[in-house]
């Protein structure tokens, strides 16, 4: 008895092996690549990203029903983001964080969709020093990379609850711990650089930066002008004052 008990065992693990393997390779190639484009961080770094072509219709729904029915994933939920399904081979976790978002709408671009690799664990996004700011505990709106390289995501007004694309599956809503990927070394992000060009300041206003970059502006007549900045602030080109106008740096 002990003997069949084993042997039952046995047939019973290779069988899950069997399945596991098997579920895996259902999974649809989403290698499509088109072209190559060059993108630009905020501080003007280069960025090389892929444009793909979309997988078919069965193939995404093929990659909803993987990840979104998986019992693992019980803690995520996928984001309507306005197509018939929620994966998609045009854009990955990269694309999404650091190119098809703003800081205040997580919603992607759909017209810049584009797929960032990040093999090497490297991203000019970060690697610039400037365009971002790593900070010792998540904010928001805020970045979390992966220190790996592996992923990236968009944090959320709760805590812990964050946005993400899985790959060419679903872009997805999860817990901090729930998803593909590593489950520590998270780095996390706020947006640093800011540069203005040619706007011309006709109303009192207070900006509150971290390194900011203020090219050919002018500030009107009778406006006051206050800039709270964190790390630098930097004048270039023709900057004016109008009469009567005050301009107030902190600090100083």
């Amino acid at each position: 008895m002990k003997v069949q008990r084993q042997h039952i065992r046995g047939i019973i693990i290779s069988l899950l092996i069997f399945c596991s393997i098997y579920s895996q390779a259902q999974l649809p190639d989403c290698n499509t690549y088109v072209s190559q484009v060059t993108l630009n961080t905020p501080y003007g770094w280069n960025e090389a990203a892929d444009i793909n072509s979309e997988v078919s219709y069965y193939d995404r729904e093929t990659l909803d029903n993987y990840y979104i029915n998986d019992p693992d994933y019980t803690d995520a939920e996928p984001v309507d983001w306005g197509e018939v399904y929620y994966s998609s081979a045009t854009f990955n976790c990269h694309g999404y964080v650091w190119h098809m978002t703003t800081e205040d709408d997580l919603d992607p671009d759909l017209n810049k969709r584009v797929w960032i690799h990040n093999t090497d664990g490297s991203l000019a996004y970060i690697e610039d020093n400037v365009s971002y700011k790593e900070v010792y505990e998540e904010v928001y709106p805020g970045y979390v990379y992966w220190s790996s390289g592996s992923h990236s995501a968009r944090t959320t007004d709760t805590p812990n609850w964050w946005r993400s694309k899985w790959g060419c599956g679903p872009l997805m809503e999860h817990d901090s711990l729930t998803h593909p990927y590593a489950k520590s070394g998270f780095r996390y992000f706020k947006r640093c650089y800011y540069k203005v060009t040619g706007k011309e300041y006709d109303e009192d206003d207070t900006l509150v930066v971290c390194k900011h970059e203020l090219e050919d502006c002018k500030v009107l007549a009778n406006t006051d002008l206050e800039i709270e900045y964190e790390d630098w602030l930097k004048i270039t080109g023709e900057f004016s004052t109008g009469v009567s106008a005050e301009l107030d740096f902190h600090p100083q």
